[in-house]
């Protein structure tokens, strides 16, 4: 009776063990890895508000809280937003104005959200970088052909 009973009691932890999922409890979060985010500024209905909403260019991203005076100006542009924190009771970050891109549809404007939003690196080469190329005019010489 006793081997039975054991037999019993390993099928129950084998059971058990195998029912069991990884789980844990969020108990803090020491760095947030936030960055500043290309989009357009959504000015409020009120008129002379001073807090308005930033819509993303990542549709993944919540809209963001800013506050700014500036609102009439940023209408219609692509800016550059990051975020400074978010409240328990905010249904939306808050964050603050970084810089302006440009008209929004304008062909370079939209080249540099796109840039910024994938993180590719498109800042000019340095004079440093520069002097390796070859002096101007340059043109293909014979011996190159041949190798």
């Amino acid at each position: 009776i006793e081997k039975e009973e054991e037999k019993g009691q390993m099928l129950k932890t084998v059971v058990k063990k195998g029912m069991l999922k990884p789980s844990g409890r969020v108990i803090g979060i020491i760095k947030r890895n936030w960055r500043p985010y290309c989009g357009m500024l959504s000015k409020s209905l009120i008129k002379e508000a001073r807090k308005h909403l930033f819509t993303p260019a990542d549709r993944s991203i919540p809209r963001i809280r800013i506050e700014t005076r500036q609102a009439e100006a940023l209408e219609g542009q692509r800016i550059i937003v990051s975020i400074d924190g978010w409240p328990k009771n905010s249904r939306y970050p808050n964050g603050h104005f970084v810089r302006n891109l440009g008209p929004a549809g304008d062909k370079e404007t939209e080249t540099e959200v796109l840039l910024l939003e994938h993180d590719v690196p498109h800042q000019p080469f340095s004079q440093a970088v520069l002097s390796f190329l070859p002096q101007m005019p340059w043109s293909i010489k014979e011996e190159d052909r041949k190798s």
